[in-house]
């Protein structure tokens, strides 16, 4: 590996060019920096969301430049890693992210269920789910809506009740008390 080559695949003033023909190296680890740099263009970036090797899919995921596009076929990969990192993008469409709520994976669903800007009906549909871990992060986002909540504090669990009883969309009611 080409030491050059590392730190071309790095920065943001790499020209595209250059930067199309890092995205072709044999090293994961260049792959990985052109496809996670700002400067990289977006068909460069579409190839490399079908790299061979997840590192390389999870960084475009993790590219500021990513396109929506790109993120909704990265949010169907197999590897949960790239799954996570496609959820986890601020240029994840939120109508897109309700995809996530039948996801496999409580990890992916729980990034949902932590979203301020989720919509009420997955946190909802959230806030029954089989795991644990994603109940309690429907109980701790602020905005979960209030039948997310008072279906919270059903929970069998006692420190999601707990949590639930506590949040600001119930605190006014007196009969959960």
């Amino acid at each position: 590996m080409n030491p050059n080559d590392l730190v071309g695949s790095n920065s943001a003033k790499t020209s595209p060019e250059i930067l199309a023909k890092l995205a072709q190296s044999q090293s994961i680890h260049i792959r990985s920096n052109v496809a996670q740099n700002g400067a990289t263009p977006i068909e460069v970036l579409k190839l490399l969301a079908k790299d061979k090797h997840y590192a390389v899919r999870q960084s475009v995921a993790k590219n500021q430049s990513v396109t929506p596009d790109i993120l909704r076929e990265l949010a169907k990969d197999i590897n949960i890693s790239v799954r996570i990192a496609a959820y986890g993008s601020f240029m994840m469409p939120k109508e897109d992210l309700e995809l996530a709520v039948s996801d496999e994976s409580p990890r992916i669903r729980q990034i949902v269920a932590q979203l301020e800007e989720a919509s009420q009906e997955a946190l909802i549909a959230l806030s029954m789910d089989d795991s644990w871990l994603v109940r309690m992060t429907v109980a701790r986002n602020p905005n979960a809506p209030k039948q997310a909540i008072e279906n919270l504090l059903d929970d069998k669990d006692a420190d999601i009740h707990r949590v639930a009883i506590s949040h600001p969309s119930i605190k006014n009611l007196t009969t959960f008390i």
